[in-house]
């Protein structure tokens, strides 16, 4: 899996990441991807456990992996977040689990969804979490606050 930048002013690309051509199916990148206040792309690679962020260059300027790549794999989907503390808030969705990780990799805290399906023995998925910082960003969270 690579990553190109595209300009869209005259369609010119160019690719900063170019993933393992020896793991192609392990490599495969999903979930989602944000891109850093500093022009740095960080990106879920929930296959393989990990997370990482690039820089424009294509150079892996950080990343997180998980000591047990099954703490951390989402099949399907998965998010992430930059925190303003330089933390890193992970969603590993068809895992149920939610986890937040310091710079130097060390699990801050963790949630793990409750709601499990019995027949198939596995947590609900979370589609994405993310950490709000502007209440007034998201006028429905008053809706939130009007029940408690």
């Amino acid at each position: 899996s690579n990553i190109i930048r595209i300009d869209p002013a005259t369609e010119e690309f160019e690719v900063v990441y170019e993933g393992s051509k020896a793991e192609p199916f392990y490599t495969a990148i999903r979930g989602t991807h944000e891109t850093l206040e500093n022009g740095n792309i960080l990106i879920v690679e929930s296959m393989r456990g990990r997370l990482f962020e690039v820089d424009p260059e294509g150079e892996i300027v950080w990343q997180y992996t998980a000591e047990n790549r099954r703490d951390f794999f989402s099949y399907t989907r998965g998010g992430n977040q930059r925190l303003p503390n330089g933390n890193t808030l992970i969603t590993s969705s068809d895992s149920g689990h939610v986890f937040e990780v310091t710079a130097d990799g060390e699990i801050v805290w963790e949630f793990l969804n409750p709601e499990v399906d019995e027949v198939h023995e596995s947590r609900a998925a979370i589609y994405r979490l993310m950490r709000v910082y502007d209440h007034d960003a998201y006028p429905c969270l008053d809706r939130l606050d009007a029940k408690s």
